[in-house]
């Protein structure tokens, strides 16, 4: 307070005070708005919007087979238990409950792209 009242009384040249004075404000003013943006973002926004970290061991998705054009067939681990879903446009649609034998703990990840794959049918690079 002392601050403001030397800053307004030590420079009577400008009459809209001093430009120091006044770019030293818009700095305050500035940090105390980054910290209120990071104080909501860190403390408040998670609390409010639910955000948590995810874990990534819940569920995933262990194999993809495209069928059509917006229609997939996927393998889904989600806990202990396997399902096989159907996805057509904007749905998804539980096929069936997969045993846990029925699914490799591992699955090989395919060979090759669309090129390697033609070119094997064509006869070529073997």
């Amino acid at each position: 307070m002392m601050a403001l009242w030397l800053a307004q009384q030590t420079s009577p040249d400008f009459p809209g005070g001093s430009p120091l004075f006044d770019f030293f404000k818009v700095m305050f003013v500035l940090a105390g708005i980054v910290v209120l943006a990071w104080a909501g973002l860190r403390l408040w926004l998670p609390k409010i919007g639910g955000l948590r970290t995810l874990r990534a061991d819940l569920i995933e998705v262990i194999a993809r087979q495209p069928l059509e054009a917006r229609k997939t067939l996927y393998v889904v681990r989600a806990g202990s238990q396997h399902l096989l879903l159907a996805s057509s446009g904007d749905t998804f649609t539980l096929l069936r409950e997969l045993p846990a034998e029925a699914v490799p703990d591992q699955v090989a990840p395919a060979t090759g792209g669309f090129s390697q794959r033609l070119r094997r049918l064509r006869g070529e690079g073997q």
